[in-house]
């Protein structure tokens, strides 16, 4: 049996940018569809061969090009497409609605479907999910905390990037500044594992999405008590996660709940045989989106030119011993939550935050 045409069209019901870059999501999109949830369906009789009794049989018969709204914005998509042509090498934008977990851009420029398949390590974008683990135990803002230049924790030397160093400051200074070496010991000796793996959970990572395009669940491995744990603190050793769950996890912080990424209404997922998980409250996300907003006003993101408004965090991964990195920035600004992601770019202020703000602009 043919299946009909299905044609994907934006929220608004017009047409999708035809510039190739959303091709892929969009085909593997339409190969998820569940025929019976979009075909009108007839029934015939069919004689069997064996001289057996007749039997009705299914037969889908959809009228063809019948359109299926999908969640994205035709204007935020070619605000994506245009930013990222000015990314300086392989690159990714991916926008969702906080209120609402809706995929509202993906401008991918990794190869194949990377924003959403792409295991990458978060660096200290993860951070959001340490002080999260942090909030949740009764930390906030002004809790006093250090950020020396380097420290050992669990018999592992962590150290700030270009050696930069506050002293004594308080959880929101160091968030803002992005100091390694106070989250690495918090890790360990604040969160541990149990909690850094349970805020994990809160915010996507080892939960899978909607179905339609393939979207991988991020990947926190337990990191027991060692050197293992002060690295995953930071978003490095064995922790990846994907541009898409990094973009649901600054709109967890907007919206207080983490909700998980879909191109399709809810009906939709259902009849595709489906479901979007429930929303997963984030505990303290007053004090993360506190924390968030001095990264851009007075943090490592203050000079990368964000719209006023916007809550964010840098990240720069290492991925290699020689010191190779990817920049990150995520952020959100009203009900739109992003990632900017650059593969190989280096610094996350310098790189990922200045591509995030000519999206936003």
């Amino acid at each position: 049996m043919r299946l009909p045409a299905v044609t994907l069209v934006a929220r608004d019901g017009k047409a999708l940018p035809d510039t190739g870059i959303l091709a892929p999501y969009l085909a593997e999109l339409v190969d998820g569809l569940t025929p019976e949830g979009y075909d009108e369906v007839r029934w015939v009789i069919e004689l069997r061969d064996d001289g057996g009794p007749p039997q009705r049989v299914k037969v889908l018969d959809g009228k063809p090009g019948k359109k299926i709204r999908t969640t994205l914005d035709r204007h935020l998509q070619a605000d994506a497409e245009n930013a990222l042509a000015a990314a300086p090498g392989a690159a990714s934008i991916v926008a969702v609605r906080p209120s609402t977990g809706e995929v509202l851009a993906v401008a991918d420029g990794l190869g194949g479907l990377g924003a959403f398949t792409g295991p990458y390590p978060p660096g200290s974008t993860f951070k959001v999910v340490t002080v999260g683990a942090l909030v949740a135990d009764g930390s906030g803002p002004g809790t006093p905390a250090d950020c020396p230049a380097s420290v050992v924790t669990a018999q592992r030397t962590i150290r700030n990037d270009e050696g930069h160093e506050l002293g004594r400051t308080t959880l929101s200074g160091a968030f803002a500044a992005s100091c390694n070496t106070t989250f690495a010991r918090l890790g360990v000796e604040g969160a541990g594992a149990g909690r850094l793996a349970a805020s994990a959970r809160r915010f996507g990572f080892g939960t899978r999405f909607s179905p339609g395009v393939p979207m991988a669940e991020g990947s926190f491995p337990d990191p027991g008590s060692g050197a293992e744990l002060a690295e995953a603190a930071i978003g490095q050793g064995r922790v990846q996660a994907t541009p898409l769950l990094m973009a649901s996890v600054a709109a967890a912080v907007a919206d207080g709940s983490w909700r998980a990424p879909r191109l399709l209404a809810p009906k939709l997922v259902r009849e595709g045989g489906g479901a979007v998980p429930d929303p997963r409250p984030i505990p303290g996300a007053a004090a993360l989106r506190s924390m968030m907003r001095a990264v851009v006003t007075g943090g490592t993101a203050a000079g990368a030119g964000l719209p006023d408004g916007t809550a964010g965090k840098t990240g720069t991964a290492e991925y290699q011993n020689d010191g190779s990195s990817h920049a990150w920035f995520i952020g959100y600004r009203g009900d739109l939550a992003f990632s900017a992601f650059v593969q190989a770019g280096g610094s996350g202020p310098r790189v990922a935050a200045p591509l995030a703000a000519k999206f936003l602009r």
